[in-house]
């Protein structure tokens, strides 16, 4: 019995890592979205998101996580400090960016993605491959660790810069603090 839970437990754990590895050919990573999005499950969707879109995710995470200890550091106690660590919490209680995509993900992401399953398997052409579904392109592209959805990459991107933007803003306000701090100390 305990040899056939150790198997069980390698196949999981096997399965896992194939996943994180990314899928090998275009039409892997549309079942791969096929499977994750039919289970409503943004850990598996995560895993099967492009390279790019995952670094997206990466630096929102490190931002926002940032920007919660900053603002927790920086910002005295009260109303508005409450608010902006509310904001930031999921950030910065995610261990990993995947963890704070699963936090994050809009409901209204799942059936936007549902409309894009059941086409015709991705045609691949120069690192990309691309199916069409309901007039909607479904697009993915092949990098380091295999194939990945680029679908929601603008989305990512768009999260990334906001993020950064305002942990740039942050920055700025904290440095203006002390530095009014210190010539008040003098």
């Amino acid at each position: 019995m305990a040899v056939a839970k150790y198997i069980a437990l390698l196949g999981a754990l096997s399965s896992t890592a194939a996943c994180a590895r990314g899928a090998k050919s275009p039409q892997d990573a549309y079942q791969r979205l096929t499977v994750a999005v039919r289970a409503h499950d943004a850990a598996r969707l995560f895993d099967v998101l492009d390279q790019e879109t995952r670094w997206s995710w990466m630096a929102v995470h490190r931002g926002r996580r940032e920007a919660y200890d900053i603002t927790l550091s920086n910002v005295p106690p009260g109303p508005d400090r409450d608010k902006e660590l509310k904001r930031l919490d999921a950030a910065a209680l995610a261990e990993s960016a995947r963890d704070l995509f699963v936090r994050t993900l809009p409901e209204s992401t799942w059936p936007e993605l549902l409309a894009l399953l059941g086409g015709p398997a991705p045609r691949e052409v120069e690192g990309r491959a691309e199916t069409e579904m309901s007039g909607r392109k479904v697009v993915f592209r092949k990098d380091d660790r295999g194939w990945g959805f680029t679908g929601l990459a603008e989305a990512a991107e768009e999260q990334k810069r906001h993020a950064l933007s305002e942990l740039d803003n942050l920055r700025n306000a904290a440095a203006d603090h002390e530095r009014a701090s210190l010539r008040r100390n003098r």
